[in-house]
């Protein structure tokens, strides 16, 4: 929930790397005064619970003091469903897992084909759907017909889509429309709701699986691989800041292959 395209709802940074910062300003306020937002759901835990005077300058447990500013907590995925969305908190604080949340394919339960990596969940494995998320973020923040603004992100779309893992983005393209679905079901609920709601779809940048593989190769100078062939290694990016240290065969291995073998 600090990465950049929520940070940029409700923070202001030098870098996108600071989530611990970010996670502050969330709190304290940046572009307003206190608590920045309503409804914050997703992953980066630790970036609430795990502060150090090293790792963000001081040890405050941001859950804590939402949760004392009036915040529903939730956890897993049992405890947001059980939710009714009726009587809806006016104020949810939903942290699945440290890190970024698991994709569909993953918590699905979907078995990887051999060149992207099985799931580690960390522990964390009752984590909700973006589609769920979407239903009680709405169910709270239209209470008594309340105006609103909502965010959603589907952002493993593209972080499956750098080291081509396409099972785990297509998974994620229908989880993030199943949640577009969600925002067109409560737009045309009423014809109120029809009249004054403004549901918009769009991408930072739209990787629609361009970036894994798909090249015309009998063009002269193309190249097999584009990723592959990036001026910098894999699991790095300039300025010395780390993707990960997950599986990267798809990088080098070429555009996904494989059958499904297992049919799921």
């Amino acid at each position: 929930v600090t990465d950049a395209t929520p940070a940029g709802e409700g923070g202001h940074t030098l870098l996108r790397w600071l989530g611990y910062d970010i996670a502050r300003q969330y709190v304290d306020g940046s572009i307003n005064t206190g608590n920045q937002f309503d409804v914050i759901m997703g992953g980066g835990l630790e970036r609430f619970n795990a502060r150090t005077a090293t790792n963000s300058g001081d040890t405050r447990n941001l859950v804590t003091e939402l949760q004392g500013s009036g915040y529903s907590v939730v956890s897993n995925r049992t405890q947001l469903n059980a939710i009714q969305n009726a009587s809806a908190p006016d104020k949810i604080l939903g942290l699945f897992r440290t890190g970024n949340m698991d994709v569909a394919y993953d918590k699905l339960g979907l078995i990887r084909p051999t060149d992207e990596p099985a799931p580690n969940f960390g522990g964390f494995t009752d984590q909700p759907f973006l589609d769920e998320m979407t239903d009680k973020a709405i169910a709270s923040l239209n209470k008594n017909n309340a105006p609103f603004i909502l965010m959603v992100e589907g952002a493993s779309i593209d972080k499956q889509s750098h080291p081509n893992y396409a099972a785990g983005q297509i998974w994620d393209n229908i989880e993030f429309d199943k949640a577009v679905g969600v925002g067109r079901a409560f737009a045309n609920r009423t014809p109120q709701t029809l009249a004054n709601t403004l549901v918009i779809t769009t991408a930072d940048h739209d990787q629609s699986i361009h970036i894994i593989g798909a090249v015309d190769t009998s063009v002269a100078n193309s190249v097999q691989n584009v990723i592959s062939t990036l001026a910098y290694p894999n699991g790095s990016r300039p300025g010395g800041s780390t993707i990960g240290t997950e599986n990267r065969v798809g990088e080098t291995s070429g555009f996904p292959d494989y059958q499904d073998a297992n049919g799921d």
